[in-house]
C-alpha cells in the first residue's frame, strides 16, 4: 500500500483529522476497515432461514430475526451445512456462527458463517 503514496506525503493519522485538502487516498481507508473488521469477533445469531442455495461447494442464505424485520444475506460452505444431522432448508430456525469480512478490491461487507445448528430439533427427539 505505502509504495503506492507519493514520497513525502503525510497522511493524516486518524479520519477525525481527514479534509479536502488532506484527503486518504481509497486504498488506505479500505485497508483500515479491513483490518478493523478482521478484529471483529465471530458472533452466534439465532434467527430463521427464509433462502437457501446451494452453488458447487458454496451456499447462499439470507437469515431473517425472529422478532423483527430484519434479514442478513450470508455465505457458507456446503461443508458446514453437511455436518447437521438434519438437513436446513427454508424455514428452519436456526443459530448461527457468523464473522463478518471484508473485501479489499470490491468493498464489499459480507457475512460468513462459521457453524450453524438448527434449534428446537432435539427436544422434538427426547420428546
Amino acid at each position: 500500500m505505502s509504495e503506492d503514496l507519493p514520497t513525502g506525503t503525510t497522511l493524516p493519522a486518524t479520519a477525525a483529522e481527514t479534509s479536502p485538502e488532506n484527503p486518504w487516498p481509497l486504498q488506505l481507508l479500505s485497508h483500515k476497515l479491513k483490518a478493523h473488521i478482521d478484529r471483529t469477533p465471530s458472533a452466534w445469531v439465532e434467527g430463521q432461514v427464509i433462502e437457501l442455495n446451494r452453488r458447487g461447494s458454496n451456499a447462499y442464505m439470507t437469515l431473517r430475526d425472529i422478532d423483527a424485520e430484519i434479514s442478513l444475506p450470508a455465505s457458507v460452505w456446503t461443508t458446514v451445512l453437511d455436518r447437521q444431522d438434519i438437513p436446513l432448508e427454508r424455514g428452519s430456525r436456526v443459530v448461527a456462527l457468523l464473522k463478518p469480512e471484508f473485501w479489499l478490491k470490491t468493498g464489499r461487507l459480507s457475512m460468513s458463517v462459521k457453524d450453524i445448528r438448527p434449534v428446537g430439533w432435539v427436544t422434538c427427539w427426547q420428546g
